[in-house]
């Protein structure tokens, strides 16, 4: 590039070798590197919104933390039962609200020696999501 401009400043001294088509080269050279710098910097600019657009792709995966706030266990001797009671606090982490889906819980227990699932419980939005 620095070669081209020697000569184009070289050309330039002596304009009265300078022809039509010296004029044209020279001109596309300039017009060349103008457009290299364009080219650069709307590069940037696009790996900058690349970036910018994955940020934001990743903030709206679906993103969810449990916390049990509280648990009892509550033994009635007269019906021979054990009442268990929590509460959980489900907290979406993401930026859009409806990422999740379905909440739903599933609590193991052993009884008379065998483990055993129970799912009872579901959120509003199981329930809707199942109606349609």
């Amino acid at each position: 590039m620095i070669s081209i401009l020697v000569e184009v400043m070289h050309m330039i001294s002596t304009l009265e070798a300078v022809t039509l088509s010296d004029w044209i080269s020279a001109f596309a050279a300039i017009t060349a590197c103008g457009s290299a710098i364009l080219a650069y910097s709307s590069y940037r600019i696009a790996r900058q919104s690349l970036g910018l657009s994955t940020q934001v792709f990743d903030r709206s995966q679906p993103n969810s933390s449990v916390y049990l706030i509280d648990a009892f266990r509550c033994h009635f001797e007269e019906q021979k039962v054990v009442l268990y009671v929590f509460s959980l606090s489900i907290t979406n982490r993401s930026t859009i609200q409806n990422t999740i889906v379905s909440v739903e819980m599933r609590l193991p227990f052993v009884r008379d020696g065998s483990e055993m699932v129970s799912r009872d419980w579901e959120s509003s939005l199981t329930r809707a999501a199942k109606l349609l």
